[in-house]
């Protein structure tokens, strides 16, 4: 099964298993991933599984999602040892 791999913040170490089809990522606590910080937005990001393929998009946050150090736009594919940054996470 797909995880993600939290490398920074209080939860460096756990890894998330993607179960379901959409995982949003915000600090918003009804986020499938919470991120608390003040920089994160509400619903920050989300990642899709399509066809047993996962796919990371912004929702239009304040300061952006990253894929391997690159601000995304639109909806990118994910492939295994992806980065995934928000903000200071």
């Amino acid at each position: 099964m797909a995880s993600l791999l939290v490398l920074k913040g209080a939860n460096q170490g756990q890894s998330i298993p993607l179960s379901t089809d959409k995982v949003i990522l915000g600090r918003d606590p009804n986020c499938q991933v919470v991120l608390n910080g003040t920089a994160v937005s509400r619903t920050h990001a989300l990642i899709l599984r399509l066809q047993e393929k996962f796919f990371l998009e912004d929702l239009k946050s304040r300061n952006g999602t990253f894929l391997n150090n690159e601000p995304i736009t639109g909806r990118k594919q994910l492939k295994n040892n992806d980065r995934i940054k928000i903000c200071d996470f």
